[in-house]
């Protein structure tokens, strides 16, 4: 029995040493596995740190250049309009000028026509005058001549 208890004995201590030993070897194994484990992981963050500073910075840069088109945009929608303005304004301003010839011209045909009335009335008038003065010495010249008559047969 004695035997028995020292071969326990001695197949404990064995395993217990192989025991320690295996430990020793897992703990040597296992920390470059860490080491390797927390390095991978350590480049892994970076990697992903640095995909969404990446994407970060892309994202910025979409909106800067969709702002920056939108300005564009913006500003080209305006000057379209300013143009279209001027365009307008230059197109009143030809209208409001011939309209101003038009009443200028219609102005003079119109004193034209009021100057050649005026001629002509004052023809009429001179014709009428010439009438009655021709009218006026013809009874004067009757008149004359039937006092004449008249002094003729008085004597």
């Amino acid at each position: 029995m004695f035997r028995k208890i020292l071969a326990v004995a001695s197949l404990s201590l064995l395993l217990a040493a192989c025991g320690e030993e295996d430990k020793k070897d897992v703990k040597t194994e296992t920390a470059p596995t860490v080491s390797q484990t927390d390095t991978v992981k350590a480049e892994a963050e970076a990697a992903a740190k640095a995909k969404m500073e990446a994407a970060e910075k892309a994202k910025a840069e979409e909106d800067a250049r969709l702002k920056l088109e939108a300005e564009e945009k913006a500003r080209a929608e305006m000057e379209a309009a300013k143009k279209m303005a001027e365009d307008k304004a230059a197109a009143a301003a030809k209208m409001a000028d011939d309209a101003a010839a038009k009443v200028a011209e219609e102005a003079t045909e119109a004193s034209k026509v009021v100057e050649d009335t005026a001629v002509k009335a004052a023809d009429e008038v001179t014709k009428v005058l010439k009438a009655t003065e021709d009218a006026a010495t013809k009874k004067a010249e009757e008149a004359g001549n039937a006092v004449e008559e008249l002094l003729k047969k008085a004597e």
